[in-house]
């Protein structure tokens, strides 16, 4: 599947210059958009309300321009699928590689993290400028090419527990982006570190795309992850950021270490920024509430699959606990 072009343009000239349909916006990128065109507004990626979200699309065959970040992205490829349309996208933030996957994923109550193929995007405009502004979900965005570095222990524990058997080209591709992205939690975020990671992204999307799923980037961190958003509505990095350190104790645990995670893990429990906006926004109790929950999902084999729910919880808080109480073992 082709993936989407890439273009650099501010926001406002974009928008002046071009006309679509219908624009998708969440509540702060409204304010980009004059009030007189058609515009549908997301408050959140629920599945229950997708069929809601149809009606805004008079006919089939729009143009359409979504301007936000994961939510708006998630809602705007389903509609997109489900009416033949076809969307350009303005990220407002890179929190996540779902603007180049072909992939969506909404939380159900009854049935957890529900994926399926959809559509990707024909252009994506890039503003830095914009970007900038949304400092703390870039941050995130890393969390998001980490996460990589899970996955990839989950697929030598498929291969080797459950006989399945990966391109070893991707594979490959995929410890160039761990690698990567190990560089990039080492330095300061700055223009040039948004432009690599907005690479790095890109890159994620076109391995979700060639291997038809997210499997090679997408393990048990991304399974746990669902559980904690659903508990605590919050960006998806953040529930990543846990779901990944979790992960990876469970993996430890099970006897499959491996340097690079041990590296992440680290780097993610120093970030400051990541720390101040986590304490702020959550408590020990949420997660631990949302790790009751977790189950391992049937097409994609992980440490979750050999690990019983008790060791999870038991394992989980204790992580929980130790990262909330880190902070005065780490100076500025």
């Amino acid at each position: 599947m082709k993936g989407p072009t890439v273009s650099f343009c501010d926001v406002n000239t974009y928008l002046c210059q071009n006309t679509f349909d219908l624009y998708v916006v969440n509540e702060y990128t409204r304010q980009f958009v004059n009030s007189s065109m058609n515009i549908l507004e997301v408050p959140k990626a629920d599945i229950k309300e997708l069929d809601n979200f149809l009606e805004s699309f008079q006919s089939n065959q729009f143009r359409v321009l979504a301007i936000g970040a994961g939510t708006v992205i998630d809602v705007v490829k389903y509609l997109c699928f489900k009416t033949d349309s076809i969307f350009n996208f303005i990220p407002s933030a890179l929190s996540t590689n779902s603007f180049a996957t072909h992939r969506n994923s909404f939380f159900d109550n009854e049935r957890g993290r529900v994926s399926f193929n959809s559509i990707v995007a024909t252009k994506i405009i890039i503003d830095f400028d914009f970007l900038e502004q949304a400092y703390i979900l870039n941050k995130f965005g890393l969390v998001e090419i980490a996460a990589t570095a899970i996955a990839q222990v989950d697929c030598d524990i498929a291969c080797e527990r459950n006989n399945e058997i990966f391109d070893s080209s991707l594979r490959h591709r995929s410890w160039k982006l761990i690698k990567d992205s190990v560089r990039l939690l080492r330095k300061i975020l700055s223009r040039s570190t948004l432009e690599k990671l907005l690479y790095l992204l890109l890159e994620s999307g076109a391995l979700t795309r060639e291997q038809g799923n997210g499997r090679l980037v997408s393990g048990s961190e991304h399974i746990i992850s669902s559980y904690i958003e659903s508990e605590k509505p919050c960006p998806h990095g953040m529930g990543l950021l846990f779901g990944i350190i979790i992960a990876s104790e469970l993996q430890r645990n099970a006897g499959y270490q491996n340097k690079e995670v041990e590296i992440i893990v680290e780097l993610l429990k120093r970030d400051l920024d990541m720390r101040a906006y986590i304490e702020t926004n959550t408590t020990p109790a949420q997660i631990e509430s949302a790790l009751k929950k977790v189950k391992p999902r049937i097409d994609k084999f992980t440490v979750l699959d050999i690990t019983t729910p008790d060791h999870l919880l038991s394992i989980g808080t204790r992580v929980i606990q130790n990262y909330f109480e880190a902070p005065k073992n780490y100076e500025r």
